[in-house]
């Protein structure tokens, strides 16, 4: 993208799998990342973390600690679901011109640009949006704990779960899980691994998923099939036919794209651009407002 005739900003997207940051200065795009971003699970990390990367972003753009302060700025960052915590966030970062929430709209924006559309973001997390006449309606994003079906944690511990099922008989094995338990050591070692493990950590074992589904494993077809069955019940909450444009994006999404158009032959429309690119341009409009 040629960026000669953007105002100087700042744009971030933030979340459970790492932090991305994009400086404009001078019609030059300068970019750095970090590491994970949650603010509701770990706001302290995550403050430092985007501190250190926003800094060297500044760094490769020649700019110092005052100009970055100042410049019109969109920052999506999962975890941040209230006003307290972007103020929180805007003073422990020092930034004066700044949005700040949650990484639905940016992701969004990015993804859809100024069009309506329907969009499934299935990265660490998920969650489920809808924009008509340019106003967006979303569902999901409650968090790895109980819900963010069809993320990468959830096809993670759907592994899991499946894995030690097979161990205690409940389910016949497969070579998916068997070859987990065996390469962590047996279910212990499995157990002590991701117990308590972080959702990036667990969403990492979604590919080893992927992968086994397209050998035919039935364990693998089930979990992305489940994962199918739950981004439909959520597009058809928001409205979506099949007869209307279907967006996925994330490193999960885009996986998994494919097996949804197979299944409900729907409409499917390639992403725009990502989270960072939606950042981008929300704080494009925020610095001409």
């Amino acid at each position: 993208m040629d960026y000669t005739s953007f105002p100087d900003l700042l744009a971030v997207d933030g979340g459970g799998s790492g932090c991305r940051v994009a400086l404009i200065v001078g019609g030059q795009r300068f970019d750095a990342q970090g590491g994970p971003t949650n603010l509701y699970e770990t706001p302290d990390v995550g403050i430092d973390t985007l501190r250190t990367t926003l800094l060297r972003a500044a760094s490769q753009a020649g700019i110092g600690p005052y100009d970055l302060a100042n410049l019109p700025a969109h920052l999506g960052l999962a975890g941040v679901v209230t006003a307290e915590q972007s103020t929180y966030v805007a003073r422990s970062l020092s930034l004066t011109n700044a949005s700040i929430e949650d990484d639905r709209q940016s992701v969004v924006t990015g993804v859809l640009g100024s069009e309506d559309g329907t969009v499934a973001a299935l990265g660490t997390g998920s969650f489920f949006a809808r924009v008509t006449d340019g106003k967006m309606r979303s569902i999901g994003g409650w968090g790895h704990r109980f819900r963010d079906e069809a993320s990468g944690t959830w096809i993670g511990k759907a592994l899991i779960k499946k894995t030690l099922d097979g161990v205690d008989g409940l389910c016949d094995e497969t070579e998916m899980t068997r070859r987990f338990v065996e390469n962590s050591g047996g279910p212990l070692a499995l157990l002590r691994t991701y117990h308590g493990a972080s959702p990036a950590k667990i969403a990492a074992l979604a590919p080893n998923v992927f992968a086994a589904a397209e050998a035919e494993d039935p364990h693998a077809v089930a979990i992305l099939t489940q994962a199918v069955k739950d981004s439909l019940a959520a597009f058809s909450v928001l409205g979506w036919t099949p007869q209307d444009p279907a967006t996925f994006t994330g490193s999960v999404g885009l996986r998994l794209a494919p097996i949804f158009a197979k299944a409900t032959r729907a409409n499917m429309k390639a992403p725009k651009g990502n989270a960072l690119d939606g950042a981008i341009l929300l704080a494009a409009r925020r610095a001409t407002a």
